[in-house]
């Protein structure tokens, strides 16, 4: 029996069978991390839906609001109630004053030069 377990054939084959399994472990170990951050990079996105699926919650609600109503009557199908009168603003631009020419200045390496030279 000794003579088996020490013979070349015999250390060969469970050195082969020993570096296979070491490696089946690395693999899983790595798959296992993989996994692992997969995971979390769902519960990440799991957590922005469900932060973006309130707020749009709290706008279905809002929208259902009379005030809300309201308001898309009068901003965006500009409609009024019976016997209101409307006063629009004209929205003047700052225009600056085109006659006013920025001062020019000499540069530092200008002056330099010029002192210099």
């Amino acid at each position: 029996m000794t003579k088996i377990i020490y013979h070349p054939f015999i250390i060969i084959i469970f050195t082969i069978t020993s570096i296979v399994f070491f490696l089946s472990l690395n693999k899983s170990s790595q798959k296992t991390d993989i996994s692992s951050k997969n995971i979390e990079i769902l519960e990440q996105e799991l957590n922005k839906m469900s932060i973006e699926t309130s707020q749009l919650e709290e706008k279905i609600i809002d929208a259902d609001s009379e005030v809300y109503k309201e308001k898309v009557i009068r901003n965006e199908l500009l409609l009024q109630k019976p016997g209101e009168k409307i006063i629009q603003l004209l929205y003047i631009e700052n225009q600056e004053n085109p006659e006013i020419d920025p001062v020019e200045t000499d540069k530092p390496f200008d002056m330099w030069l010029d002192l210099i030279f």
